[in-house]
């Protein structure tokens, strides 16, 4: 029985924002190092997914518009 816990972060969507019915996102992997003795404990759960397993994801929260390339509009402010 596998335990289901919530974990929330933020990651960059890559896909073009005239894509649609998918999103992309860049995810770095951070394993076990020096400076992060444990890893990052969700992007190595994201790096043991098989091809097809599936994970929820949600957002964006607030008042956001994705303009592609890793730019939003956020509030009238672009990040």
């Amino acid at each position: 029985v596998s335990k289901i816990e919530e974990v929330f972060h933020k990651y960059t969507p890559i896909s073009s924002v005239n894509e649609k019915g998918s999103c992309e996102f860049l995810i770095k992997i951070y394993k076990p190092s020096i400076e992060h003795r444990l890893g990052g404990r969700l992007t190595q759960t994201i790096d043991k997914l098989r091809f097809e397993e599936k994970i929820i994801i949600n957002g964006p929260l607030g008042k956001c518009i994705y303009l592609g390339n890793g730019k939003f509009n956020i509030e009238g402010n672009i990040r």
